[in-house]
């Protein structure tokens, strides 16, 4: 009697494609739901995960939307160019991975901004004057 679960190669593909079917999708998060509520507010914002900001709508700022590990190892961005790019772009959401890390504009995200959103994921935060228009 035959399997229906395939061997080999398609059963490898068959047990991802399951997994990857019951895995959270990025589109129906909660954390979107509330970006949504600052999106009429929001010229930028900043995101550990940059799909966020994409399925968001919110464009990430052009010198740090994308910062991959790469550019901070080879020294084409520092801690300091990110901290002070943070600093002068200022944007108005910054989305990080709630993993307890501390990100190299700690001290910019301690005094400008607010938390408004968390979960065992993510971490949203808001900036003072995005928060008030918003009626927060």
């Amino acid at each position: 009697m035959r399997s229906r679960r395939p061997s080999g190669w398609g059963g490898r593909v068959y047990l991802q494609v399951k997994d990857i079917r019951r895995s959270p999708q990025t589109y129906s998060s909660l954390v979107l739901k509330a970006i949504a509520r600052f999106r009429p507010f929001t010229k930028f914002m900043y995101a550990a995960d940059p799909i966020y900001s994409f399925h968001a709508g919110i464009p990430l700022p052009p010198q740090i939307g994308i910062i991959p590990l790469k550019r901070l190892w080879s020294g084409d961005m520092t801690n300091d160019q990110m901290a002070a790019e943070m600093q002068r772009v200022k944007p108005e959401l910054v989305l990080l991975r709630n993993d307890g890390n501390e990100v190299p504009f700690q001290r910019l995200l301690d005094t400008a901004y607010r938390l408004v959103y968390e979960d065992a994921d993510q971490r949203l935060y808001a900036t003072s004057a995005v928060i008030r228009e918003a009626r927060w």
